[in-house]
């Protein structure tokens, strides 16, 4: 009696894809940070789901590769977008700060 093949896990093949898709997106305003969480999220169900049916799913290796690059994007997008946040809540008070910086270069010494 032959054993039945193992099939690749439908779950790690999409965080694959959705990890691939989501590295370049972080790039975009910070867009791969929900697009990256979907993929390492998908990624760790899915490894749960193999480990649980090992005999009879495949995959793990997929699951792994969507989910790091999907952790990765996560967190570069929300540095990305805490970063550009901060400089956009702070561009006047820093705008302020050279101003004035400007001004006392200009100033000629009594």
């Amino acid at each position: 009696m032959e054993s039945p093949s193992k099939q690749p896990n439908a779950l790690a093949i999409a965080s694959l894809v959705v990890g691939v898709l989501a590295w370049p997106l972080t790039r975009c305003y910070g867009l791969g940070a929900p697009v990256g969480l979907v993929a390492l999220v998908m990624g760790l169900i899915g490894l749960r789901q193999i480990k649980s049916d090992a005999c009879l799913q495949s995959g793990q290796e997929l699951a792994i590769a969507g989910a790091i690059p999907g952790g990765i994007s996560t967190i570069t997008g929300v540095v990305l977008i805490l970063t550009v946040g901060g400089l956009a809540l702070l561009g006047p008070q820093i705008d302020a700060v050279f101003s004035k910086i400007n001004e006392s270069l200009l100033t000629p010494y009594p």
